[in-house]
């Protein structure tokens, strides 16, 4: 399949949320790291029938490679698809291919109280370094506004929001940059 330019299928995260059936799901997150994701059912049995020709060993495995082969594709189709079309509707400002922010890891599962909490390593592959930033902004607010001054009500609720994610992204940069200058100082001047 080939794939928009700019775009790369992200690593899933794999996670069971706890439900009755024991469903498992593989999570795609935005690589811009705004925090969206695309989520999938991994546990689903295959939409299409096994057809085998040739009983023979051989051919039961090539059989079953090509079905894993077409699942496979139809997959990456919609993870795709879904992503392209939130970096359209998210993300049409700046080319997709441009890394923006450091890459979030959420390690922990649904159901833990931590699980909105973000953690972004040292760029240096060989250090172990970390920090954990929990993505929760807060509670969200509500106004109440007339008609004619709906304008201005949603511009304030918009740049509350806009200077909320843009502290969260300056605390988070700025405790990378300050590991970098302390424990790697050849680099810190490379660019996140």
């Amino acid at each position: 399949m080939t794939q928009p330019v700019g775009f790369e299928m992200p690593a899933p995260e794999l996670y069971r949320p706890g439900g009755p059936l024991g469903e498992s799901y593989a999570r795609y997150r935005c690589p811009a790291g705004c925090g969206w994701s695309h989520d999938e059912r991994t546990d689903v049995s295959p939409t299409t029938p096994l057809t085998v020709r040739d009983l023979t060993a051989e051919g039961v495995a090539a059989a079953v490679t090509a079905l894993a082969g077409q699942r496979q594709r139809e997959l990456q189709k919609r993870v795709m698809y879904a992503l392209a079309q939130h970096m359209l509707a998210e993300h049409l400002d700046r080319p997709a291919d441009v890394p923006v922010r450091p890459k979030a890891e959420f390690p922990y599962l649904p159901g833990d109280p931590r699980f909105r909490v973000a953690r972004f390593r040292c760029p240096h592959t060989s250090c172990d370094w970390s920090c954990d930033a929990d993505t929760n902004l807060g509670p969200p607010t509500m106004k109440v506004a007339p008609g004619e001054s709906l304008d201005d009500a949603q511009s304030e609720m918009i740049s509350r929001n806009e200077a909320l994610v843009a502290t969260f992204w300056a605390t988070v940069e700025g405790a990378i940059a300050k590991h970098l200058a302390d424990a790697h100082p050849q680099n810190a001047a490379a660019p996140l």
